[in-house]
């Protein structure tokens, strides 16, 4: 039976619908499904089972074919076609992984040779050249999910919050109704997929995968009769008559806009359940598109909801302080507008909304379609947000919302950062800025992200101050910091900081980062706590899933993305300077942030033995040697002694002259004191040599008002382990 392997085949893609059309593989994509779905078993290797675009894509071949379930084959059969399937989709995965690269070095040699031989060097321009279509084809199908499905659920209802009048007479059910019934058939998978896993025998576990995607009328039993088949006619196909043939990955594939089978007999099996909370949210703009007397207004509607939801999360993080449609004034004559406006201190994010995302042709790698989405979801958007950004940091200009009510700015905003938000998922939006962004050299990068992404990052940022530092972070390094997704570099920033060793000029981040999200995320939004109650009361003797975070656990995913932001001396650091913001500039805030988790642990530790010291001698000590060349210092005042910042002052005047450091930050305290810090200095004035403070210095290290006469060979006065001559004897020219 197993003489031809499908996989000899020269197009894995040709070798992977033959393998869906041999007996018996309806269960096999059940099972595959089911050890993919929600949350894996502890004897899964995550990297062996397909993704859930991978999965779509073997329903899609699947739904080609009239179906017969047939019997269930034995079990050698189906771990056969199992690992057939997982070995095919890595051919596959493969196969266009090598088409990106064929499309890709052909003009990176030309410019290397162009390069070498110096007779015709390639211009600036050149060198930043947009990636060829064919080479985005893979970036853009196997970029993984970019939004959760209960985002997708959450949010629909409020995207045509203004069309319900639209779907009571065209669609014969409400999107509030469609969210339901995609809610409803999740938490079925869900309780059915604890009787999946608790399956013994082989005949067991066929049956209950299958039974974990197959529903029917009386499942949503609460829909009218009207209702469940307007539900089913919208999102479901008939297998064997599918209108679009899949050749390719990038090939419309109807399983993942209708990812409902019919199977008869009031039988539908739905396989990967996120694809029809993802269909609810987008599939309705294409509907209305088609209605011809209705389009323009649906147009109308997307692009008002997507700014009301933009400022409802930015709500979240600046209370009070979030203003939508603000209009840009130049005397009587109005010269931009503002989707959504948000201030803290003297920063701004102006957000300019787009409802455009990634079209069929783009994913299949069309070049011209390809430049037009990303004009039109971020290249438009970004110039008016330079031109909205030009006009908040002049402050000549005059800003009005609603209805020509003045935006209440402060008198000065010292940078303004520019967001282009889309209304859908846009895969690899960010990477795209660097080679696809039309920008003058000293114009400042955008920050490009979906609704969804701004969801989560305004979940785990709350502090306004912590979000503008990741927003500014991310304007710094879109050539710097590459991934596939903005929750990756989400995940990053809140476990490591924004730091990159200074040899490092760049770093492409693993896939092993957004899976800190995706575990920790569910457990936020209440799934993940749905999924544990479940599983105590059906298992309460064992433990036979893993994934979900152990919140007791000491190293739990929760907190190693907040161990860096949460740490409580940190975060005391943190609200010391945010306290004081209205007379020290937001840049001390931003160089604490600055640090990496090594260099915050580092500094809290030898903030810790300087106040040791402290109270051992009884006398003013401070940190020698900042951690890893940190701009940042402390002084340790002793317990009968008051921290006068005067004399932080000019203690942080040596320090930073010490260090010859451009910019200081200074934190004072005393021993006993039940934080670590009572006060702080920030200092940003040019270092030019000073033998005074020479002088200064090395009476404050070798406490002795006669200093002693060093040889060029001797250790600096400074301990820094180095030789004078190669330390504080050298003067810079």
């Amino acid at each position: 039976m197993h003489d031809e392997n499908p996989a000899a085949h020269s197009n894995p893609l040709e070798a992977l619908q033959e393998l869906t059309r041999t007996p018996g593989f309806f269960y096999t994509l059940a099972r595959a499904a089911a050890d993919n779905s929600f949350i894996r078993s502890e004897d899964i290797d995550p990297w062996t089972v397909p993704n859930t675009k991978e999965l779509s894509l073997v329903a899609g071949l699947v739904a080609q074919e009239h179906i017969q379930i047939g019997p269930i084959p034995d079990e050698t059969t189906i771990n056969y076609q199992l690992e057939q399937l997982n070995n095919l989709l890595q051919e596959v995965h493969s196969y266009y992984g090598a088409r990106a690269s064929d499309a890709v070095l052909p003009g990176v040699a030309n410019l290397l040779d162009r390069i070498r031989s110096g007779s015709n060097p390639p211009t600036p321009d050149e060198l930043v050249q947009p990636l060829p279509g064919q080479a985005l084809v893979e970036a853009f199908f196997y970029s993984g999910d970019h939004a959760y499905d209960f985002q997708y659920l959450q949010l629909a209802p409020r995207k045509y919050l203004f069309d319900s009048a639209w779907f009571d007479k065209n669609v014969g059910i409400r999107i509030d109704r469609l969210v339901r019934a995609a809610k409803r058939l999740n938490r079925l998978q869900i309780c059915r997929f604890m009787h999946y896993i608790a399956a013994r025998t082989h005949a067991e576990k066929c049956n209950r995968s299958l039974d974990l995607f197959t529903f029917n009328r009386a499942d949503l039993g609460y829909l009218t009769d009207d209702e469940f088949d307007a539900f089913i006619e919208r999102f479901s196909v008939t297998p064997g008559y599918l209108e679009y043939p899949i050749a390719s990955v990038d090939a419309i594939n109807e399983m993942e806009y209708k990812p409902i089978m019919r199977l008869g007999n009031d039988t539908y099996f739905m396989p990967v359940s996120v694809k029809l909370a993802e269909a609810i949210y987008e599939s309705p703009s294409y509907w209305m598109q088609g209605d011809l007397k209705y389009k323009d207004q649906a147009a109308d509607n997307k692009g008002k909801a997507t700014e009301m939801i933009a400022a409802e999360l930015l709500e979240r993080v600046f209370p009070g302080r979030v203003y939508r449609n603000v209009f840009v004034h130049a005397g009587s004559r109005e010269v931009a507008e503002i989707d959504v406006l948000a201030w803290a201190a003297d920063r701004a994010i102006i957000i300019q909304a787009k409802s455009k995302g990634l079209t069929a042709l783009s994913r299949q790698g069309d070049d011209g379609k390809i430049g037009e989405d990303f004009n039109a979801a971020v290249q438009a958007a970004y110039e008016q947000g330079l031109k909205s950004r030009e006009a908040v940091l002049e402050g000549t200009y005059s800003l009005t919302y609603g209805g020509g009510k003045p935006v209440p700015l402060p008198a000065s905003i010292a940078e303004a950062y520019v967001l282009c938000l889309t209304s859908s998922p846009f895969p690899v939006i960010s990477n795209m800025l660097d080679s696809f962004l039309k920008k003058d050299p000293h114009q400042p990068y955008p920050v490009a992200m979906s609704l969804f992404d701004l969801d989560i990052v305004t979940t785990y940022l709350e502090d306004p101050f912590l979000l503008l530092h990741y927003i500014r972070h991310r304007t710094e390094s879109p050539d710097k910091i590459h991934g596939t997704k903005e929750v990756e570099k989400l995940a990053a920033y809140l476990c490591l900081g924004p730091f990159l060793p200074e040899h490092v000029s760049g770093a492409f981040l693993a896939g092993g980062w957004a899976p800190l999200i995706d575990e920790d995320f569910k457990d936020i939004r209440g799934r993940g706590i749905f999924l544990s109650n479940l599983l105590t009361r059906l298992f309460p003797n064992t433990n036979p899933l893993c994934s979900l975070a152990d919140l007791a656990d000491e190293d739990s995913v929760s907190q190693r993305l907040r161990r860096r932001i949460k740490n409580p001396e940190f975060n005391h650091l943190i609200n010391l300077l945010k306290e004081d913001v209205d007379s020290l500039p937001i840049e001390a805030l931003f160089m604490l942030l600055d640090l990496s988790t090594e260099q915050v642990q580092q500094f809290l530790a030898s903030v810790s033995d300087v106040r040791e010291m402290s109270r051992s001698r009884g006398q003013v000590s401070f940190l020698a040697r900042p951690p890893g060349k940190a701009p940042v210092g402390y002084v340790c005042f002793p317990d009968d002694q008051p921290v006068i910042k005067n004399d932080v002052l000019v203690r942080a005047e040596i320090l930073k002259h010490m260090a010859k450091a451009e910019k200081w930050l200074c934190f004072a305290g005393r021993p006993s004191g039940a934080k670590p810090a009572e006060a702080t200095v920030y200092l940003d004035t040019p270092w030019v040599p000073d033998p005074e403070l020479d002088t200064c210095a090395r009476q404050l290290f070798q406490g002795d008002s006669e200093l002693k006469k060093l040889g060029r060979n001797d250790p600096c006065w400074c301990q820094s382990s180095l030789k004078f001559k190669k330390c504080h004897g050298v003067v810079p020219k």
